[in-house]
């Protein structure tokens, strides 16, 4: 039997690491092993927002356009490599907004038409990516759009038309449309999206994150943390943002402190104090947080540790692990969180099915609340007071990250569609 040609695929995504961003680093992941399989991954990006520069918190010495944002935008900067991975990153203004990402969309597209991958994937989904996929299509190229970020339906009038009119078009252009969660399916659905959607779970990398080796392996975790003996660790991993919930986290963690004396709650993740923002919103949020965090119930028992490429020691230093964000896909940290051995108590989001879906069942392989202060605090207390149950829900979704979620089950898939599409185009010319 013949060998398979080796595949090229090139993922366009404006954000990727060092910069924060959670799908970014998870096909950062999968490239080795996509590689392994035939696939080879090359990504085109761009240089980073200043909201997005301060989020990511990076040391001059790391962050690869350091020196190079000034200059004429569209051009292309030298190639570096992150992690083993090629990066090419597109000279962007500085300042988030539409005409941006149709500028990122525009010199993707003349860079493919020259250089013709077999395979172009889209990360962002916005009305500029229509002509981009229609003039990759007319040369042969195959498009695959990955929608990472789950936007719910405005409530506004005019957007929530524009989206319905609009987002079908754009996704119905594409040779694939691949998301994360049988949720984030549905409410492409709920847009007017009536096209086949490929569902591919995110995959954990179940050697690196492991439940800690009894007390033992706590005790070492926290040993390589500098964290102090003698207290338990409330955990949350994500970005400081409204989004992810973290003033309703931290009200909660208000009550639990109340209660339970020997608790700290720790953030690890990039966070932001508002000046880069231009939105109202952003610096409001900021006050808030900023508040809350200088509470004297809170000010020596919460830590906002920034982001951390350490985040598996993290989650066997912990004693449980909380998530109150307001909308997602597939949350990668819970699936790390579950792959650790942590018990989670997890608020609803737009996005999570019912019957929870990809993250298993609630009240088996996590602990589900209404999604306020109130009711998060009362699902830790439980967590934190209840050691037998804790203990049955993180060996429950233990058991279910390793029988659903491995990573090799990902790569296996992203693999099969990109050959698929490719495959299905050379065909029909």
């Amino acid at each position: 039997m013949a060998e398979e040609r080796r595949l090229r695929v090139v993922l366009a995504m404006p954000v990727y690491p060092p910069y924060h961003t959670g799908a970014g680093r998870r096909f950062l992941r999968y490239a080795p092993r996509l590689r392994a399989l035939g696939v080879e991954l090359e990504v085109l990006s761009a240089t980073p927002t200043l909201a997005r520069l301060e989020a990511s918190q990076l040391e001059p010495a790391m962050d690869p356009t350091a020196g190079l944002r000034d200059g004429r935008l569209g051009e292309w900067l030298e190639e570096t490599v992150i992690e083993g991975q090629r990066v090419r990153r597109v000279r962007l203004s500085s300042t988030a907004s539409r005409s941006r990402a149709a500028s990122f969309t525009y010199a993707v597209t003349r860079l493919a038409l020259k250089e013709r991958p077999d395979v172009l994937v889209f990360s962002p989904h916005a009305l500029d990516v229509l002509a981009g996929v229609a003039a990759l299509k007319m040369r042969g190229i195959a498009t695959c759009i990955a929608y990472t970020v789950n936007v719910p339906l405005s409530t506004r009038r005019l957007p929530r038309v524009a989206q319905r009119l609009v987002w079908p078009q754009v996704f119905r252009a594409a040779d694939a449309v691949v998301c994360n969660s049988d949720g984030m399916a549905q409410s492409l659905r709920g847009f007017g999206v009536s096209r086949t959607i490929d569902v591919i779970h995110n995959g954990v990398d179940l050697d690196l994150y492991l439940p800690p080796h009894g007390v033992d392996g706590q005790s070492e975790a926290r040993l390589a943390l500098g964290l102090p003996p003698g207290r338990r660790i409330v955990l949350t991993v994500g970005a400081v943002s409204r989004r992810k919930g973290t003033e309703v986290l931290l009200e909660a963690f208000l009550r639990v402190a109340a209660q339970v004396p020997d608790v700290d709650l720790y953030l690890v993740g990039p966070s932001a104090d508002g000046s880069a923002e231009k939105t109202p919103d952003a610096r409001t949020f900021a006050r808030e947080v900023k508040a809350l965090l200088e509470h004297p119930a809170l000010s020596d028992r919460v830590r906002v540790v920034g982001p951390r490429e350490d985040v598996s020691t993290w989650m066997r230093a912990a004693d449980v692990f909380a998530f109150a964000s307001e909308v997602e896909g597939l949350p990668n940290a819970v699936l790390e969180a579950f792959a650790s051995g942590l018990p989670v108590v997890s608020t609803t989001f737009d996005g999570l099915d019912e019957t929870g879906g990809a993250l298993g069942q609630p009240g088996r392989t996590f602990l589900l609340t209404p999604r306020d202060a109130s009711a998060l605090g009362v699902g830790l207390t439980r967590l934190l007071g209840d050691s037998v149950y804790a203990a049955q829900l993180a060996r429950t979704a233990r058991e279910w990250v390793v029988d659903h979620h491995g990573l090799s089950v990902a790569v296996e898939a992203y693999a099969a569609l990109f050959r698929r599409i490719s495959q299905k185009l050379a065909a029909g010319r």
